[in-house]
């Protein structure tokens, strides 16, 4: 898997290899690299999609420096997507 930030998106895109077994990625997101807040401050969804298709997932765990997500994907999927509001420049 490789992991490419687009910063015009506030994206993380993720490429998962070909021939990669179904399963459940879990990632701890450091709030500094990217988070995602509302205006108020307080924590909100971040965006997922897999494969350009939006899809719901477990936050596992948040402190303040880090929020850990657990996204389950299957066998053909390709690209995931995490977008949030604020992404470290």
């Amino acid at each position: 898997m490789s992991i490419v930030a687009d910063d015009d998106r506030t994206t993380l895109i993720m490429i998962m290899a070909l021939g990669s077994d179904s399963g459940k990625l879990v990632i701890e997101i450091p709030r500094n690299a990217l988070d995602a807040k509302e205006l108020e401050n307080t924590d909100t969804k971040y965006q997922i999609k897999i494969d350009d298709k939006g899809i719901n997932y477990n936050e596992a765990g948040n402190s303040d420096k880090a929020r850990i997500l657990e996204i389950d994907f299957s066998k053909d999927n390709r690209i995931i997507e995490i977008t949030g509001t604020k992404m470290a420049s």
